[in-house]
């Protein structure tokens, strides 16, 4: 796994990607509930991993480096196609164990670059 030039030393032991889409239900007498789809949402990424080794500090400060920038870059997930996304919460837990840090995160996408030059729609 890899964002912007972070590469992770260890692909995070649980990563989960969540999809949605806006919708808008509306309740008609006559039709009863009716349903559109508006568009769909930014893809959230959350996960899991450890950083462990006598550089387990190291590892997590290089991560946190990268969680303090303020603009979005490019998430490359196993298996997937890379996307433009926001570093969005990075969460450090107790030790797991002797040389073990433990942490969590989560990814939004910037789903502002995915609108067309010709006519502005979100694709």
């Amino acid at each position: 796994m890899q964002y912007k030039d972070y590469q992770f030393p260890h692909n995070p032991h649980r990563i989960q990607l969540y999809c949605g889409k806006q919708v808008q239900n509306t309740f008609s007498p006559i039709l009863g509930d009716v349903v559109r789809v508006l568009g769909r949402r930014a893809r959230t990424v959350k996960g899991e991993g450890v950083f462990f080794g006598k550089d387990r500090q190291e590892q997590f400060d290089g991560l946190y480096a990268v969680y303090a920038e303020q603009t979005p870059g490019s998430l490359q997930l196993p298996g997937l196609r890379p996307f433009s996304a926001f570093f969005i919460e990075l969460e450090l837990l107790c030790e797991s164990g002797p040389q073990v840090l433990s942490y969590r995160f989560t990814f939004l996408e910037d789903i502002g670059l995915l609108t067309s030059a010709s006519g502005g729609e979100v694709i």
